[in-house]
């Protein structure tokens, strides 16, 4: 290659021009392949996301080093294959390899920045699995920043160490550790635009953790007009794929949605190794909207991304499917460290409600504690509000209606100061529901009419019909309620009687046949059901009566059989048939 045309690819590269030096360095090779010919190629090739020729010039790069017995430049290639046969090829394997080859390679070497490499690598591939270990590595690879001087190991170490602490729950340093090393990398201090774009990338995937939407949003911007300036598409791509479910979180879902389809198909063409996050974000986003056949489709395809187990837990959890969900998410949990809280957390949510879904409280309760200490370690919003829910939960299946209204709206006001409002809409159901049990009705009803509103501005088909459901179902007055009563009290003066019976008419039916669930309902009558889902909308017995036209004594003997048959007896009986109706949908 002559010096002119080297000139020329280097100028080239370091526009982002990367086909025009591509086109340079390739003819350059077929005169004469050279090691630095081939590590140059091998960068203008990752960067035109051609994966088959990245890995091709820098496997042969790094045989050619190793021939010459350059031992550092060797191991370097080594440790740029690593990553390429991640995110190319997804080959875990292959990889690790090419990780263990750059060690030995190393061994004995004096200090130099591919040490350092090797520690960011080690612990790069460790993050999510092992954050102490992985912080340790950072550490490491810091010291020898300072030791040479680099400031792009700098700017990795930083990165690395951030992520790590995020991971274990240090947020507020790790935060701090992120926003130094992405504005080395972005406002031009750093040069090695593979380095650049592993520091951006954990800055954003650290806002995804801790769900920090506005420091995402502003770095998202920041990356993404760096990403342009060097034609960096798979940078641009993987940005799209984190600022689309910023987007999502935000409630912008169609904006989301262009951008996590436009990243699914960027990633899926040049770098299928990472397209399944993409995949997975996608998939959580069908969820919500409550596309959930979708959803499950889109998870299996990502079943090579560790969180597809979560997202098939969600899935099962919605459709009632409460021993998968805890079984997915269980699965989830045998793979992460128990010092990887960030991603613990989303597990054990799933856990403890399917828990309480299937009647076991007090396992819930265990898994809710781990989740308290996370929370109060991180002290983000989040956080803070799934523990607010579950205690709501906790609080409701136990009769404690005081308790889970006051821990329902703590949840709310702490997702809407997320501005998660499809979460903040879920919880308000909830406080709806509570509200109602007790007696408080038009704050109910105000509760679950703002959901309403938000539901349908997001597109929550699943909500929106819940929340119809719940807004329909007036607990008084309502023409639904009188014209029930009154064919029950037309079967009465008929001769047919209410006691011990199950009634056929329109609304046992519907309660027998849409409502009934489980062995224990089933074994409470159509009458037995309408009094105990009345006790749960606040009613006394005299109001019972009145409304189901009834005696006292009547309403009185029926809840004697229910409190039996339930299990109920003494001052808590009736705030166990409360809780019963809330567990078995009743309500």
């Amino acid at each position: 290659m002559s010096s002119e045309e080297s000139k020329q690819a280097r100028e080239l590269i370091d526009r982002g021009e990367w086909e025009s030096a591509r086109g340079i360095l390739e003819q350059a090779v077929k005169r004469g392949a050279t090691a630095d010919l081939l590590e140059e190629l091998g960068l203008a090739a990752s960067w035109c996301e051609d994966g088959a020729a990245t890995i091709d010039a820098r496997e042969r790069a790094f045989a050619a080093y190793r021939y010459s017995g350059d031992r550092r430049s060797a191991a370097r290639l080594a440790l740029l294959l690593v990553l390429d046969y991640l995110e190319f090829r997804g080959e875990l394997a292959i990889a690790n390899g090419r990780l263990q080859r750059a060690r030995r390679l190393l061994d004995g070497q004096p200090t130099c920045y591919e040490h350092g490499l090797l520690a960011y690598t080690e612990g790069y591939l460790r993050v999510d699995v092992d954050p102490a270990k992985a912080e340790e590595c950072a550490r490491r690879t810091l010291e020898l920043a300072e030791k040479l001087p680099s400031v792009e190991l700098q700017m990795l170490g930083l990165a690395l160490r951030g992520f790590a602490l995020v991971n274990a729950g240090e947020v507020a340093r790790g935060m701090d550790m992120l926003d130094e090393s992405t504005s080395i990398a972005v406002t031009g201090e750093a040069k090695d635009l593979t380095a650049i774009s592993q520091s951006c990338c954990q800055m954003i995937c650290a806002c995804e953790q801790v769900r920090d939407f506005d420091r995402a949003d502003q770095w998202c911007r920041h990356v993404r007009e760096f990403s342009r300036r060097w034609n960096l598409r798979s940078i641009f791509a993987y940005c799209r794929t984190r600022y689309g479910l910023v987007l999502m979180y935000r409630g912008r879902w169609q904006e989301a949605e262009s951008e996590l389809l436009a990243a699914e198909r960027e990633l899926g063409e040049y770098r299928p190794g990472i397209a399944a996050e993409s995949i997975v974000r996608l998939g959580e986003l069908r969820r919500r909207q409550g596309r959930l056949d979708e959803a499950w489709e889109l998870f299996e395809r990502a079943s090579s991304n560790l969180f597809s187990l979560l997202g098939r837990s969600a899935v099962s959890f919605d459709r009632g499917d409460y021993e998968s969900a805890v079984e997915y998410a269980d699965r989830f949990m045998r793979h992460v460290s128990s010092e990887d809280r960030a991603d613990r957390i989303k597990a054990l949510e799933l856990i403890a409600a399917g828990l309480i879904e299937l009647g076991q409280p007090e396992a819930a309760a265990g898994h809710l504690a781990e989740i308290e200490s996370i929370a109060r370690l991180t002290r983000t919003s989040h956080a803070k509000a799934v523990e607010s829910d579950l205690r709501g939960r906790l609080a409701l299946v136990s009769g404690d209606l005081e308790g889970a209204q006051r821990h329902f709206s703590d949840a709310a006001d702490l997702f809407d100061r997320d501005a998660d409002t499809y979460l903040a809409s879920i919880v308000r159901l909830r406080l709806a529901v509570t509200l109602r049990a007790l007696g408080r009705h038009d704050r109910a009803l105000g509760e679950a009419q703002h959901a309403l509103e938000a539901c349908r501005e997001l597109g929550a088909a699943r909500e929106i019909e819940l929340l119809h459901a719940f807004l329909d179902d007036r607990p008084a007055g309502g023409s639904h309620a009188r014209e029930a009563t009154r064919h029950d009290a037309a079967r009465h003066d008929a001769g047919y009687g209410d006691a011990g019976h199950s009634e056929s008419g329109p609304y046992d039916a519907e309660t027998a046949s849409q409502r009934s669930i489980g062995p224990q309902r089933e074994s409470l009558s159509g009458r037995e059901m309408e009094i105990v889902r009345l006790i749960a909308y606040g009613k006394s017995n005299h109001e019972i009566a009145d409304t189901l036209f009834l005696s006292v004594r009547t309403v009185e003997r029926h809840l004697s059989n229910v409190y039996l048959k339930i299990g109920a007896a003494g001052k808590s009986a009736r705030a166990a048939a409360v809780a019963y109706a809330f567990r078995h949908g009743i309500v």
